[in-house]
């Protein structure tokens, strides 16, 4: 006798349900709907805040708290036809950043980023792809100086970074983000793009601090 397939869960039936969906659902109190935008967007907002911050304890608070807020009414939280979700909660989380000490333009060096929180794609090691030697120690020499620049950045420019590229936001969605016109929000990302590069190690810089102490 063959076993019966395991039945799926209600989450998994509206994995591919649309955010519109999802959140009209939601505002009729079906907890199911609730949880499956809770599973689509903790983690992202998660990432994109210790992206920001680097601190694991403040990006699970501010995480829980602004899905909380706008779960609590999310009739109100559903987009205009042409609108989207994360912008709505990308806006609540930076009203919440500009509330707490870190400051949307002092650099917070006391905030140790570890590269692999914000890279927006993992850079290839020996040790995932078996890679050869030479060109898994670039990766990982890359891998450290984007992550000295990233850790230079003013928190604004940080959370600009790893908002705009990985959910593709426009310059309109970024200026409400941020409540600010689109001609500053623009002038805002491209800066803050300068600035990483702008920070970023020179090779002879990099290739000094990293070379072996010489033996006397």
């Amino acid at each position: 006798m063959t076993d019966a397939p395991m039945p799926s869960s209600p989450l998994d039936a509206l994995a591919d349900a649309s955010e519109r969906d999802l959140l009209a659902s939601a505002a009729r109190a079906d907890a199911d709907a609730t949880l499956a935008l809770i599973d689509r967007y903790a983690p992202v907002l998660f990432n994109l805040l210790l992206r920001t911050t680097g601190l694991v304890a403040l990006a699970e608070e501010l995480t829980r708290d602004v899905l909380a807020d706008a779960l609590r009414q999310p009739a109100a939280a559903v987009p205009p036809p042409d609108g989207r979700w994360i912008v709505a909660l990308a806006k609540e989380t930076y009203r919440r950043l500009l509330a707490i000490d870190l400051r949307p333009d002092e650099p917070t060096h006391r905030v140790r980023i570890a590269p692999r929180y914000w890279q927006p794609e993992r850079l290839q090691t020996a040790d995932d792809d078996g890679l050869r030697p030479a060109t898994a120690r670039a990766a990982r020499l890359l891998r450290r100086r984007l992550g000295e620049a990233w850790s230079r950045l003013a928190m604004r420019q940080r959370f600009v970074l790893a908002l705009v590229e990985p959910h593709r936001l426009s310059t309109d969605e970024l200026a409400d983000v941020l409540d600010e016109s689109e001609p500053v929000a623009r002038q805002i990302r491209d800066e803050a793009k300068l600035a990483l590069l702008l920070k970023l190690p020179r090779p002879s810089d990099a290739r000094r601090r990293e070379a072996p102490e010489a033996r006397p």
